[in-house]
């Protein structure tokens, strides 16, 4: 999440031997309450409940819809960006899909998780301010920068030729030839051309007084909620009031501004250094990709 994922998948679908739903389909993690609170909610029902072994044939049929207009002659991915981060999906894409080849896009954990917190503020789903979330209630906030025990999951069940992992540091400035390098990768003909794509796709709002902003997000906290609730296989259906929800939009368009976040804070930076740094150590040689070369606190040379 935060680490270039919506502009890869953005340049991939338009390769006509490729084909993407729109959506994060988030199946392989579905039933994962660490990195899905949002899926796990109250209703006038009782609360939502997901259980991926128990309920894996169901699930499979809800996923293969996504997939329907892909046609015969294309290859079919998707991406979700809590796979990485969940202890269950390695295996579960390993039972399911053998065969498949996994593309990881890694980002430095300090500057990802500052943009991950300005993406909650977006949404709703932060009610604190940075340094006060991540005392208090990082949940997957700092959890989704631990990339070395994560790969380590997905090393353990997939063979490394199967694997290509993209630096967004690198990624970014070097566009079209790593797009170029992923579709021979994934063994498609030909490439994307990059240079005429809107391939920022996902730009990032901050609102225009922080402490407005995060008491927006607790009044309207259990809408925030619920906004999951359309996507989810055989959950509850709720009907929305349609003027509140139109409200809400324009407030959210009222309280956000398209400009850069604040600085981060040097002393919380330096703690997201040691951290993310005694966390990741060894992760170069996993990926074998000298990272200390974009993220130098990591020395993990």
């Amino acid at each position: 999440m935060k680490s270039g994922t919506t502009t890869l998948h953005y340049a991939l679908a338009q390769h006509r031997s490729i084909f993407i739903p729109r959506q994060e389909i988030f199946f392989f993690s579905i039933d994962d309450i660490e990195q899905h609170p949002n899926f796990f909610i109250p209703s006038k029902d009782g609360w939502t409940f997901f259980d991926y072994d128990r309920e894996r044939e169901r699930y499979v049929d809800w996923y293969a819809e996504f997939f329907r207009d892909a046609q015969a002659t294309q290859i079919v991915g998707e991406d979700s960006t809590t796979y990485l981060a969940s202890p269950n999906a390695a295996r579960r894409i390993a039972e399911l899909l053998p065969d498949v080849k996994l593309l990881f896009l890694l980002r430095d954990p300090v500057r990802r998780a500052y943009s991950h917190y300005w993406h909650l503020v977006r949404v709703g789903d932060a009610v604190q301010n940075f340094e006060e979330t991540i005392a208090r209630s990082p949940g997957t906030l700092l959890q989704r920068g631990f990339y070395k025990r994560q790969v380590e999951r997905f090393l353990e069940v997939f063979p490394r030729d199967r694997i290509m992992f993209l630096v967004f540091e690198d990624f970014v400035p070097n566009m079209q030839a790593r797009i170029d390098r992923v579709c021979a990768f994934l063994g498609v003909a030909g490439s994307v051309d990059v240079s005429a794509l809107d391939t920022h796709r996902n730009p990032g709002l901050v609102p225009r007084n922080l402490g407005m902003q995060l008491a927006y997000n607790r009044l309207l906290q259990r809408r925030h909620e619920r906004r999951f609730l359309e996507h989810l296989p055989l959950a509850p259906t709720e009907r929305r009031p349609g003027l509140p929800r139109i409200v809400g939009i324009a407030a959210e368009k009222a309280l956000l501004v398209d400009r850069d976040p604040p600085p981060m804070k040097d002393t919380t930076r330096s703690f997201l250094e040691k951290l993310f740094a005694r966390e990741n150590r060894g992760l170069s040689k996993l990926v074998g990709e000298d990272l200390n070369r974009y993220w130098p606190y990591l020395e993990d040379r």
